[in-house]
């Protein structure tokens, strides 16, 4: 996916709009734009996607530190975690579910990756 959000239950509208969104590439903007509300919270790499409004948080910077570009999803799924104060051991038992049919060291590698995005939606 090239995006991801979080929404409300509707309410009086048809359908809910994003509380928080993601976008994980450039060509999401357009897609995004018709869907935002203005609190949205939006996280992700600014100079890679370009909304104004957005909380930047390095994604990949931050997993290629960890050891693999490809833990950047799992670091913002770890930053959502730690915007709406999920409980760390419900994310590592989802990150584990996940990943059930990798390797221990797979599993343990995202779930760091998890985890040091909580930590960066703490220093945002």
């Amino acid at each position: 996916l090239p995006f991801f959000s979080v929404r409300q239950a509707p309410s009086a509208t048809r359908h809910g709009l994003p509380v928080a969104a993601v976008p994980l590439t450039p060509d999401t903007t357009e897609h995004l734009n018709r869907r935002l509300r203005s609190d949205t919270v939006i996280l992700g790499e600014k100079e890679k996607i370009g909304f104004d409004n957005m909380t930047d948080v390095p994604f990949t910077d931050v997993a290629t530190e960890m050891g693999n570009k490809l833990y950047a999803n799992t670091v913002a799924v770890g930053a959502l975690c730690g915007i709406f104060r999920v409980e760390d051991h419900l994310l590592a038992e989802a990150i584990r579910e996940h990943f059930q049919d990798k390797s221990e060291q797979i599993i343990q590698d995202n779930t760091d990756a998890a985890r040091r995005g909580y930590q960066l939606a703490g220093e945002n």
